[in-house]
């Protein structure tokens, strides 16, 4: 039943996902039905357009976070950021959790590709600190799920002229 209604589900949820005015809990519930979705149907992982939507628009939520940096970002209080209490933002927390599922119940050699092309286009992209600080924070996530490091090499080839970037 879930599949024959999918297309539906999946419309609706990014509908209520990109409404701003939505309450945020509500915004955030639409994600996560989509990404439980996934988990109980692996199949419908095979739609790789439908993926690509949900990638894009996990990072696009988790780069709502606030532009201003906190003095305890600038000036920590220990020698080492290792050392520190992080308070780390919601949005990226959920969005970091929501790659993580995904990657634990896709294929390696079909959802890292997905997921590389959003990390390089954060990666180059000019527009502050936080999309290169989400890439990073990405890398880490889905690296921590992955049998074969080989996989996360092309994500660290930015170089590499041959993607084809979007917007986020």
């Amino acid at each position: 039943m879930v599949i024959i209604l999918f297309p539906d589900i999946f419309k609706l949820m990014g509908k209520i996902h990109d409404k701003a005015a939505f309450d945020e809990s509500c915004r955030l519930k639409a994600i996560e039905i989509l990404v439980l979705i996934f988990e109980m149907d692996i199949t419908l992982l095979k739609d790789l357009s439908k993926v690509k939507i949900l990638i894009k628009q996990i990072f696009k939520y988790a780069l709502e976070i606030e532009q201003e940096i906190t003095n305890e970002w600038l000036f920590p209080k220990t020698e080492s950021y290792s050392e520190e209490e992080v308070i780390e933002e919601e949005k990226v927390r959920n969005s970091m959790s929501f790659l993580d599922r995904i990657v634990i119940v896709s294929e390696s050699d079909i959802i890292l590709p997905i997921i590389s092309e959003s990390i390089i286009t954060l990666l180059i992209n000019k527009g502050g600190w936080k999309y290169k600080y989400l890439a990073l924070l990405a890398i880490a996530q889905i690296s921590k799920n992955i049998d074969n490091l080989n996989h996360v090499e092309p994500i660290l080839d930015v170089n590499n002229n041959t993607y084809n970037t979007y917007n986020i």
